[in-house]
């Protein structure tokens, strides 16, 4: 896994293109920013015919070019991609390259896959409004099987955990009488509950309801 490289074309007569990347993730989104540039390689100093020249990156034609130019050693261009991660924020995607250097068939091919740093997915969790002393069920939705969470409770001045570092996504829980006295006046009482995700030892951030 990584959050950057480079791919690069074979060469011809010296001359070679070369593409590298940098990524950064979101967590919130579950989606890598990939920033490429593109550059012509192998002979500083003097210049080329190019004709066709096609860069793709995860699926993206970035670069689409058939018309004659004269090459220089040098970035060519740049620019982002945004790629979404699957639900458990893993991903992989490719980058290819075609060129023809001096003639107007492509004679300059490079391609190759990637696997992006897998994203953190926090979990979250569901409950109903229930009753004091009468069990309910806690729905947990993780992300990936990898992960562990701890859920605590907080009603007024109360607090508690109810799980500590669990892979169950079926919790049964008993909210107790005792959290009565944190409303004298009405027959209802407001709870929160903040479900911890981690991943091994890493905490990976926490969602409420």
């Amino acid at each position: 896994m990584a959050l950057s490289g480079s791919v690069s074309t074979n060469a011809y007569d010296g001359r070679y293109y070369k593409v590298s990347w940098t990524a950064t993730q979101s967590i919130d989104k579950n989606a890598s920013d990939i920033s490429w540039k593109l550059e012509s390689c192998g002979q500083a100093g003097s210049w080329y015919a190019e004709r066709t020249l096609t860069v793709v990156v995860a699926g993206t034609t970035v670069v689409n070019k058939t018309d004659r130019v004269q090459r220089y050693d040098g970035t060519i261009t740049s620019g982002k991609v945004t790629v979404t991660h699957a639900e458990n924020g893993s991903k992989s995607f490719s980058i290819s390259i075609k060129a023809a250097v001096y003639v107007t068939s492509v004679n300059c091919t490079g391609s190759q896959t990637f696997t992006l740093d897998t994203i953190p997915r926090k979990s979250t969790l569901s409950a109903e409004n229930g009753t004091l002393g009468t069990e309910q069920t806690l729905t947990v939705t993780r992300k990936s099987s990898n992960f562990t969470h701890t859920i605590t409770y907080k009603c007024g001045s109360e607090s508690g955990t109810i799980g500590d570092k669990s892979s169950s996504t079926s919790i049964p829980w008993t909210p107790p009488i005792s959290l009565a006295i944190q409303n004298t006046a009405a027959t209802k009482v407001d709870m929160s509950l903040t479900i911890s995700t981690y991943n091994g030892s890493t905490s990976i951030g926490s969602n409420s309801v």
